[in-house]
C-alpha cells in the first residue's frame, strides 16, 4: 500500500466489509468522474446495482482484465439498473442473499432468473424483502419473513409453512413413482429449521 501511495495513487483499506467499500468508493467517484470497478465477486455486482445514483457518471463493471477480450463482460452499471428496473434493484440485495451468495448456500432447484421475474410481480414477495432491508427488524421478523419467501419462491401457498409445503412435496412424489423408486430426501425442500439458517 506505501507504494502505491508514493506513486501517488490513493488507496483505501477496509476494517470491515471491503465489498462494501468499493462500492461506496466507486459511487463517490462517479459523481467527478467515470468508474471502472474490476472484480470477480458477484456481491460487488449486485452492490453496485442497488447503490449507484442514476445522475452519476457511468460505473462500469468488469472481471478480471487478464481474460480474453473475447471473454470479457462488462455492465454498465445504470443500464443494467434500468432494464432491472427501480423495485428490483432496491431488492437486490434480499434477491442475492435469499437465492445463495458468498454467505448462503444456493437454493435447490431454483434459478435467479426465475426469482428476479417472482420480484417484479409478486407483492407478498416484494414485502418478505422489505423485512430482510429494514435495519430495524428483529431476528424472529427476519427468520419468518425468509421462511415465507421461501415457500412463495418453491409455489407453496401464503402462510402455509416450508414444513407443510415439503410434506406436501414428498407424499405427491410417494404416490407418483413406483414402489421400486425411493425419494431421494436431499432432492426434498429445506426445512423450517433450515429456513432460518439460510434466513440469517
Amino acid at each position: 500500500m506505501d507504494t502505491l501511495q508514493e506513486h501517488s495513487i490513493e488507496t483505501i483499506q477496509a476494517k470491515g466489509d471491503a465489498d462494501l467499500l468499493i462500492v461506496k468508493t466507486a459511487v463517490e467517484k462517479s459523481t467527478r468522474q467515470e468508474v471502472v470497478v474490476y472484480g470477480e465477486d458477484t456481491d460487488l455486482l449486485i452492490l453496485l446495482c442497488h447503490l449507484a445514483e442514476n445522475n452519476s457518471h457511468c460505473i462500469f463493471f468488469t472481471t478480471d482484465k487478464h481474460i480474453s477480450m473475447k471473454n470479457l463482460k462488462v455492465w454498465d452499471i445504470q443500464k443494467t439498473q434500468q432494464v432491472l428496473g427501480e423495485d428490483v434493484c432496491l431488492r437486490l440485495p434480499f434477491v442475492h442473499a435469499i437465492i445463495g451468495c458468498d454467505t448462503t448456500s444456493r437454493l435447490h432447484g431454483i434459478g435467479k432468473s426465475a426469482v428476479l421475474k417472482k420480484i417484479k410481480s409478486y407483492h407478498h414477495l416484494q414485502t418478505q424483502g422489505e423485512v430482510f432491508l429494514k435495519e430495524s427488524m428483529g431476528k424472529d421478523d427476519v427468520c419468518k419473513a425468509g421462511e415465507e419467501a421461501l415457500v412463495n419462491l418453491y409455489g407453496g401457498m401464503p402462510l402455509e409453512g416450508l414444513d407443510l409445503l415439503r410434506w406436501r412435496q414428498f407424499t405427491t412424489k410417494t404416490m407418483a413413482i413406483n414402489r421400486s423408486s425411493i425419494v431421494q430426501v436431499q432432492n426434498l425442500l429445506q426445512t423450517s429449521d433450515a429456513a432460518k439458517f439460510h434466513s440469517m
